[in-house]
């Protein structure tokens, strides 16, 4: 009787702690990313521990936000695409209706200022 008592006392506490594992994932810093959807909010995703987010990055995400919602076309065309932050380099993901505002938008996070690197994940999804 004492043991079943006492396994169901440890068994939830055991459980309710986890793993270290799942300690560490839900301790990871977050990663910038720069939104083109309607919603004035800045997503932000977790990404390996070892990345930080710096002021400079999330002033680098919202300016490029800023130069997109300046080009209504674009803003449209980027509907399906996240544009990352993370320490300078910036990662585009998602779909694109054209090849064209794809180099638009490669063309426009290269110039812009805090940006050292462009990695293009974009797809080009002809509507």
């Amino acid at each position: 009787m004492k043991l079943r008592s006492l396994v169901g006392l440890i068994l939830p506490l055991a459980v309710g702690a986890g793993c270290y594992s799942h300690q560490a994932a839900m301790s990871r810093q977050p990663v910038v990313v720069a939104p083109v959807s309607e919603s004035p909010a800045v997503r932000v995703y977790p990404v390996a521990p070892s990345s930080t987010t710096s002021p400079s990055d999330m002033q680098t995400a919202l300016g490029i936000r800023n130069a997109i919602e300046a080009n209504p076309a674009l803003k449209a065309a980027l509907v399906n695409a996240d544009i990352e932050v993370n320490g300078g380099a910036v990662t585009l993901r998602g779909n694109v209706p054209t090849a064209n505002d794809r180099e638009t938008l490669r063309e426009l996070v290269s110039k812009y200022p805090g940006v050292r690197s462009v990695e293009d994940h974009l797809g080009v999804e002809l509507r």
